[in-house]
């Protein structure tokens, strides 16, 4: 086993939830989910009038992410990298409640998952907007040890993440071709 196959396969207890599927032949992916990534701005910012957002529009910007590896980040990866832009900071926080609170704060901007900030911007606390004209879309994928994916438990828990996840979570799309739920 190599190095680095070594640390993910142990650290990988039953399954984890990615955004992003990495060459590991120890481990199998399975879609759960299409999502749409969007920007967060607190009421009166400069962007509230437009419909979507492009990549120039952060370069004087206070970007605030959660602390993870920029190549695992949405809005890194399929947004801004592609078009060279770098937003004019970055700063980070864990929690997407205190993200939420720092946008508000007009201490900055964020792209998050629609399906996570859903009740902040129906309740008035941010304000949400597509990035570029179709949205910013990913698939959240279980990443599970290959010898334990076909188990009957295995499958079972994917098939009610998937039914759990349709219930619950606004913005979403189980059928990840056309969007559909």
């Amino acid at each position: 086993m190599r190095g680095a196959d070594n640390v993910q396969y142990h650290h990988l207890n039953q399954f984890i939830f990615i955004n992003k599927i990495d060459d590991n032949r120890l481990i199998e992916y399975y879609p759960l989910f299409k999502y749409q990534s969007v920007l967060l701005i607190h009421k009166g910012h400069r962007f509230t009038d437009k419909a979507f957002m492009v990549p120039g529009d952060f370069l004087t910007e206070n970007l605030i992410t959660y602390p993870v590896d920029r190549n695992r980040l949405d809005v890194f990866q399929n947004f801004l990298s592609p078009a060279s832009v770098e937003p004019a900071e970055v700063r980070t926080s864990e929690l997407t409640s205190m993200i939420v609170q720092l946008v508000a704060n007009k201490r900055g901007v964020a792209v998050l998952p629609s399906w996570a900030i859903t009740k902040y911007v129906e309740d008035g606390t941010v304000i949400s907007r597509k990035l570029n004209r179709n949205g910013l879309w990913g698939i959240l994928y279980a990443a599970i040890r290959k010898e334990q994916s076909e188990t009957p438990y295995m499958k079972a828990f994917l098939r009610a993440a998937r039914k759990i996840s349709a219930q619950n979570l606004d913005g979403i799309a189980l059928n990840l071709k056309t969007g559909k739920t």
